[in-house]
């Protein structure tokens, strides 16, 4: 039978490891990769960030893999901590102003671009440590002071500072350093991959319908090619059959004059384009699910986009018969007009404040991370306590089995 002395050892034992556990991080949540735009399976582990003024909260960081097409992937950062990343959804590049709500993303974009400009990945870690001088940063804590930044610009959240932050100070040394950099200028938004604007024309037969102007950041043709209508041609601003156009080239769709109405579909390709830092991805058709912003350049990309062209038959002008004038609508009554609305203190529109704590979405909220709030701290304290008396209560036994 185990003495006295060795049951209370191993309850010391059991207690630092169960304490020294609900320290650590939690793992991140992989996402399935089935395709193009979807988000990899393989992400890079931050270290835990606390946050303030969120009773306490933690959230979990990760650096996403972004598989934009078969062989090439990009990383990224969640740009909403209050969503989950949906590991089934198709993502699609977007401009800034395409981003879901909240709004506080595209109101702060371009100072979120220079957190991500001014960081890890996008600057590498030894040149990182150069730049700020913390000569111990690890990768995961990078990680983590540039997530907190861009929730900080996304979402108004603060990263928790201070002795019991539970927060590394190199850390919360890279987020200040982020917020003052960013807070000192934005960085403009960069060029999309590959977009085709307008999105959708309309016309009538008779002349070519657009022009399209095709916009890329690959530095070789694009092709194009028609869907919908075999007989409809694609011609240049002089009437030339075009196959591929260059960057900021137009494109303008011949209908058959046979079909008097019609709806045909031009798609874009390219097999060298390059992803830009902080470019948007997210879900395709408006499904719900994390928008990520790339932290790094990837070149040698393949992209295709769309944009609808349809036509209908060319109208014909017929006299108008004398138009009679319009009867007078009467007044409204006094007692039927409608309140103008109060005007605020100040004679201008407010912003409503914030209603409470940011929700902190499910996949990161860390398993085994406890709050920082002074029911945490009241947990240490007492956590101290009793490691002291088993402590004490092991050296007496051990004294006594001594005599």
């Amino acid at each position: 039978m185990p003495s006295i002395t060795s049951i209370a050892r191993r309850a010391l034992a059991a207690l630092t490891t169960a304490v020294l556990l609900g320290w650590g991080p939690a793992l991140p949540v992989e996402a399935e990769s089935t395709g193009i735009a979807r988000v990899d399976r393989n992400g890079e582990a931050g270290t835990t960030v606390h946050l303030a003024g969120q009773n306490g909260a933690a959230a979990s960081t990760t650096l996403f893999n972004l598989r934009v097409d078969d062989d090439s992937f990009v990383r990224a950062y969640c740009a909403d901590l209050s969503t989950s990343v949906d590991p089934r959804a198709a993502y699609v590049e977007a401009d800034w102003e395409e981003y879901p709500e909240p709004r506080e993303f595209v109101d702060n974009a371009e100072r979120v671009h220079r957190v991500i400009l001014s960081s890890y990945p996008r600057v590498g870690l030894e040149e990182l440590r150069r730049r700020t001088g913390l000569v111990t940063l690890t990768p995961p804590q990078a990680i983590a002071a540039t997530q907190a930044a861009v929730w900080h610009y996304s979402n108004g959240v603060d990263l928790r500072v201070g002795v019991l932050s539970g927060n590394a100070p190199e850390v919360e040394a890279l987020y200040a350093h982020l917020i003052e950099v960013a807070d000192r200028g934005g960085a403009a938004e960069p060029p999309a991959s590959l977009e085709v604007s307008p999105r959708q024309v309309r016309g009538e037969t008779g002349a070519p319908l657009g022009p399209l102007t095709v916009r890329t950041t690959s530095e070789s043709p694009v092709g194009l090619r028609v869907n919908g209508a075999p007989s409809a041609n694609l011609v240049d601003p002089s009437g030339n059959p075009v196959t591929e156009v260059r960057a900021d080239g137009e494109v303008l769709l011949q209908p058959d004059a046979s079909a008097p109405e019609g709806t045909a579909t031009l798609y874009a390709t390219s097999d060298n384009a390059t992803v830009e830092a902080g470019r948007l991805f997210v879900g395709k058709d408006g499904v719900k699910t994390q928008a990520l912003i790339t932290a790094e350049s990837v070149e040698g990309v393949s992209a295709s986009v769309s944009a609808t062209v349809s036509w209908t038959p060319a109208s014909v002008p017929t006299p108008s018969a004398e138009a009679s004038p319009p009867a007078a609508e009467p007044s409204p009554s006094p007692s039927s007009a409608a309140p103008s609305p109060a005007p605020s203190e100040g004679g201008s529109p407010t912003a409503s404040a914030p209603s409470g704590p940011v929700v902190i979405a499910e996949d990161k909220r860390p398993e085994n991370d406890l709050a920082f709030t002074g029911t945490w701290a009241g947990t240490i304290v007492i956590t101290g306590l009793v490691l002291l008396a088993i402590g004490g209560l092991a050296m007496f036994l051990t004294r006594r089995r001594r005599r």
